[in-house]
């Protein structure tokens, strides 16, 4: 039982910072063209 309570906190964790790196990219992608705009 605890193997698979690690194996899905560790697939959150991926998820999580998979998530993370993908809001980063889209916000790193908008914001030149936002400050271009203005």
């Amino acid at each position: 039982m605890a193997e698979l309570w690690l194996s899905v906190r560790s697939y959150q964790l991926v998820l999580g910072l998979f998530l993370w790196a993908s809001v980063r990219a889209a916000f790193e992608f908008v914001a030149p063209q936002e400050l271009k705009q203005r």
